[in-house]
């Protein structure tokens, strides 16, 4: 009995060879800690304890008629094994996206740059282009429009308010800069002409030189 044991192993068979060592000092594994008075039983009687406990609550996490939460399980990723056209697409949940190859959006899209330039300097270019649009069909009966935004409003109030945005802000401070032109558009493309600058000089001609006769 003066040797001591601490026991390392966590499995039900070293707990069962641990009291068939100590069977003859008539050990129970559930009896108190604190009622074992030499110190090897008490080890005994924690170790046996400790392994119990684990043991019933493993059996009863089994019994559960829900799955342990996983903390590294992903609800959004898709198994392994299922075929790619199984897979709900995420392309398909967003309506603002045309099919599952597009990823362009196109149901928010106004007005291009250059023409709200040409809106805000030319009213009949601002009036083809609302003319163009039912009054019914329009938010607000077409009463409230944003210039810089190309945008109805459906009341003065979100009018306003749109205008103390930053939404509202963000369009004015690209309008400052003024669009490329057409030609310049090409240029930038590559679709012009470099032949460098001509020179207006004279050629130096050789006044002793004796001029070629061609023989025909």
């Amino acid at each position: 009995m003066s040797e001591s044991i601490a026991p390392q192993q966590t499995t039900l068979d070293s707990c069962s060879s641990l009291r068939e060592k100590f069977s003859d000092l008539q050990t129970s594994p559930k009896c108190p800690v604190h009622a074992a008075r030499p110190r090897i039983i008490r080890r005994l009687a924690q170790f046996t304890n400790h392994l119990l406990r684990n043991i019933s609550i493993s059996s009863i996490h089994c019994q559960l008629p829900y799955p342990r939460p996983n903390p590294t399980h992903n609800p959004y990723r898709h198994p392994a094994n299922t075929h790619p056209s199984q897979k709900p697409s995420v392309l398909a949940a967003m309506p603002a996206i045309r099919g599952d190859k597009s990823k362009k959006k196109t149901r928010r899209h106004t007005r291009d740059l250059d023409q709200i330039h040409a809106d805000l300097r030319d009213e009949k270019h601002l009036a083809k282009h609302t003319e163009s649009k039912a009054a019914e069909d329009l938010p607000g009966l077409g009463q409230w429009y944003c210039k810089e935004c190309a945008k109805w409003f459906e009341s003065e109030t979100n009018f306003l308010a749109h205008h103390k945005g930053k939404v509202h802000k963000r369009r004015v401070k690209q309008l400052r800069d003024e669009p490329y032109s057409q030609k310049e558009a090409e240029a930038a493309a590559g679709l012009r002409t470099d032949n460098g600058t001509r020179t207006t000089a004279a050629m130096d001609v050789d006044e002793g030189a004796k001029p070629v006769q061609v023989e025909g």
